[in-house]
């Protein structure tokens, strides 16, 4: 055996357990690595010929490192956007039972003003990734790496000390979403001096994982969706009234965990156990937004709950009464523009009228201020951290991740502040009057 053989043989065995490190935590450097070990590969192989006797090894080598190199550019590690606003983030998480509800159980996730002068370790993404499998019908451990990806908000912090109280915006996610989903959001209005409260809808999340162990499925087969039917919803237009009929269902449990939350921080205010938020909650001025589902959640909490003021739907369709009645508290719609079309005619019909239709109808009925805008050349999941989680080759289907990027979260981050920042600090932006030569993506509708 050759120098270069050696060199081959010495790389099969930290590459092997580089490989399995690079899927819990990503390191970057494995890239470089693994092309200059193909170029080992290449140059035994001009300087010295093919030798059948070596071919399982160097197979083995080349297979490995091709397999190193695909994952390091499917599965990127990246860094969410650093928050632009004055203060640094804190963020903890907290356990909350609704016994008024069959003792609804939900993890609860808060992002605030920190105090500058504290030092904590920063919080990792999520706490228990392996359950975004289940949403994207993939193994679990592919996402195990966002267990150890550190955000920009440190754990476990005193709440800043310069406002007396900070307003406050309730998160919801989508179907099959998580209470992290949205933090490139979450962070940047925390740091702008917002009490951001997110939760994982139990039932309705990716997963739930509950203190003591047990985890809580997505699942919707108690609102007669069956695993088989969900495979079905896009071609059968029987399958996909019902799915619409489901998340109706839906919408009053996640509007009632939502409406739970907000009595929950009435007692925080009054009295934190944790003595962090006792009398820090300016419970006056409150909003509420979300993605897909999630999105139509916070409208129908500001169309229920006069403590929301004002509701922000990304991507979502209007559910429940707020089609009939409108509402007479400021909204705001931001979408996406690369529809997805159906291969049946009826299906297609059903899903126009979910998404566009209901959004008319509200529209015509409300008598509060209304804005609804397009952000240009993104999918349905440009509004979530998924542009820098997901593949790349996910942006080849533009329905799922538009042309427009990581771009975008600097977009959604820049409307979603002015249209909080005006209705709950009342200060007015340019940016909800006319369309802005700083953000040509917008698109006014």
């Amino acid at each position: 055996m050759s120098y270069l053989d050696w060199i081959l043989l010495v790389l099969i065995f930290p590459l092997v357990v580089l490989l399995w490190w690079r899927l819990q935590h990503r390191p970057m450097f494995l890239l470089p690595l693994a092309l200059v070990a193909i170029l080992l590969c290449l140059t035994q192989l001009f300087l010295e010929g093919f030798r059948w006797f070596l071919l399982p090894v160097d197979s083995i080598s080349v297979l490995t490192l091709v397999f190193v190199s695909l994952l390091t550019f499917l599965l990127p590690r990246f860094r969410l956007p650093v928050p632009t606003g004055p203060y640094t983030v804190g963020t903890m998480t907290r356990y909350w039972v609704d016994t008024t509800r069959e003792h609804r159980e939900l993890m609860v996730q808060f992002w605030y003003p920190m105090q500058s002068s504290a030092s904590a370790p920063l919080a990792c993404y999520m706490q228990h990734a392996e359950v975004l499998g289940n949403a994207f019908g993939v193994p679990g451990f592919f996402f195990r790496h966002l267990n150890h990806l550190p955000t920009q908000a440190r754990c476990q912090t005193p709440l800043a000390s310069d406002q007396p109280t900070y307003p406050i915006l309730l998160f919801s996610h989508g179907l099959g979403g998580v209470r992290t989903q949205n933090t490139f959001q979450c962070q940047e209005l925390a740091s702008h001096g917002y009490i951001v409260v997110a939760m994982d809808h139990t039932h309705y999340a990716a997963g739930v994982v509950f203190p003591d162990g047990r985890v809580s499925p997505f699942s919707l087969t108690h609102l007669g969706m069956t695993p088989e039917m969900m495979k079905q919803v896009n071609r059968d237009p029987t399958i996909f009234a019902a799915y619409m009929r489901a998340i109706e269902q839906a919408l009053p449990v996640v509007a009632g965990d939502q409406r739970f939350a907000l009595d929950q921080l009435a007692q925080l205010h009054d009295d934190d156990p944790e003595h962090l938020f006792t009398g820090r909650l300016d419970l006056d001025h409150i909003g509420a937004f979300g993605h897909s589902q999630g999105g139509a959640t916070a409208w129908h909490l500001c169309s229920i709950d006069p403590r929301c003021k004002a509701a922000l739907n990304l991507d979502g369709p209007a559910l429940g009464s707020i089609q009939q009645d409108g509402s007479s508290r400021p909204i705001f719609f931001l979408g996406s523009t690369n529809k997805v079309s159906f291969p049946d005619p009826q299906v297609q019909a059903l899903a126009q009228d979910m998404v566009t239709g209901t959004l008319d109808r509200t529209f015509a009925a409300s008598t509060g201020d209304t804005y609804r805008m397009e952000l240009t050349q993104s999918g349905h999941f440009n509004f979530s951290d998924a542009p820098l989680i997901l593949p790349r080759t996910f942006g080849r289907v533009p329905t799922m991740l538009g042309a427009v990027g990581v771009r975008g979260l600097f977009v959604i981050n820049a409307y979603t502040l002015a249209f909080f920042e005006h209705y709950l600090k009342d200060h007015p932006s340019p940016l909800l009057q006319d369309a802005s030569p700083a953000y040509p993506e917008i698109r006014w509708t």
